[in-house]
């Protein structure tokens, strides 16, 4: 047998890949076989996993569809390692993350999620990396499917959540979550609209660049502590910061949403206005109401 592709991250060996009908050499947790034998699958990832709960390296692993990190009902959802790396990893199913702990520095960059995910109720302790993570359907799927969501409500954020360049090509949901450190979803896409609804963003929060390209978007009852950048590089000017209080600006913030709503959210700068912004498609044209 030869050295996987990834040997410097996982240590294993490949199988022949006669065997299993694949162009490299990949062990039985890089291999992309959606068949691959799971119970083989998770003897090596709980092997894989630091002993010393400093660092497990998972990147560019496949995760089989019906992988289950966490039985159900497990009171200890639990990662404690100090650095857990899934970035360029991906998930085939739908992951269940939903009230887990992650205790370090987290890193999903680059993921696919094809599924889906559920963060749900999380907690992500330290900085936690999704920038260039992409979720959405995989071809051929049952879009109607309620574990194809993308689910970070209630989630919690104690250190920087980057989502710069994140793709969500289904609904994606962040309402009641909140963050406590700085978050970026810079040239993010939200393809199918997603709800902020009474986020609370305690630091500065940016959307430049940000795409919304159908669907609704809603900020109701959000709370911006330090303000939010939603400024677009077409209509911004360098070093001037635009926030979220003006009109002009929401209306610019996207080409192709159905709706953006930002309705009674909140700035420390000006908390006696209240904003509500709908931008429609209405033959290339947009209209803003401010109240």
């Amino acid at each position: 047998m030869l050295k996987c592709k990834h040997y410097r991250i996982c240590k294993l060996t490949a199988p022949s890949n006669t065997e299993t009908q694949e162009d490299e050499w990949l062990c039985i947790l890089h291999s992309k076989n959606p068949r691959k034998n799971i119970n083989k699958f998770k003897e090596a990832f709980e092997a894989n996993r630091d002993q010393s709960e400093f660092m497990s390296d998972f990147s560019y692993v496949f995760f089989p569809e019906d992988y289950i990190f966490f039985s159900h009902g497990d009171p200890l959802r639990i990662f404690r390692e100090q650095f857990l790396h899934f970035n360029n990893a991906t998930f085939s199913g739908s992951p269940d993350f939903s009230l887990t702990f992650f205790e370090g520095q987290v890193n999903f960059s680059s993921a696919k999620f094809l599924r889906g995910a559920d963060f749900s109720s999380s907690t992500f302790e330290q900085t936690v990396d999704f920038s260039n993570a992409q979720f959405y359907e995989e071809k051929g799927g049952d879009s109607n499917k309620e574990n194809q969501e993308i689910d970070f409500r209630r989630a919690t954020f104690h250190d920087i959540a980057r989502f710069e360049g994140t793709k969500f090509y289904e609904k994606a949901e962040f309402s009641d979550s909140r963050f406590f450190e700085s978050a970026d979803f810079s040239e993010s896409v939200f393809s199918s609209g997603g709800r902020f609804e009474q986020v609370t963003f305690a630091k500065r929060v940016a959307f430049w660049a940000t795409q919304f390209d159908g669907g609704t978007i809603s900020f109701r009852y959000a709370l911006f502590l330090e303000g939010a950048f939603f400024a677009s590089p077409m209509v911004s000017r360098p070093g001037v910061e635009k926030r979220v209080e003006t009109r002009q600006e929401l209306s610019r913030m996207t080409k192709e949403s159905d709706e953006i709503l930002i309705r009674s959210s909140y700035t420390m700068e000006k908390l006696d206005r209240h904003i509500v912004a709908i931008a429609k498609k209405l033959r290339c044209q947009k209209r803003s109401w401010l109240i």
